[in-house]
């Protein structure tokens, strides 16, 4: 499974300032990504526009290269994100 962490935010690394597409489109890959129901996305959207720092489990993300988009978007708007692969253990 892929993590995404958020380790800090700078405002000096920024190049958007939260933007409605950003908000929108942060919230799609978030739905796609992590298999969350709505409400529970929209609350990791919420905290993340807040600048809290998190970690993301995105269990739909086949790989590491499948979250670069979303990483990409919260390095626009400040974050220091991480990118964590745990590889599964088979039974």
């Amino acid at each position: 499974m892929v993590f995404l962490r958020i380790t800090r935010w700078d405002s000096a690394i920024a190049y958007v300032d939260w933007p409605d597409y950003y908000r929108s489109s942060i919230t799609q890959h978030l739905s796609r990504l992590t298999g969350f129901d709505k409400l529970s996305v929209k609350r990791l959207a919420r905290k993340i526009r807040d600048r809290e720092c998190v970690t993301i489990p995105m269990k739909e993300a086949v790989d590491e290269f499948d979250a670069e988009t979303l990483r990409g978007l919260l390095q626009g708007v400040g974050a220091e994100v991480v990118t964590e692969s745990v590889k599964k253990v088979a039974e």
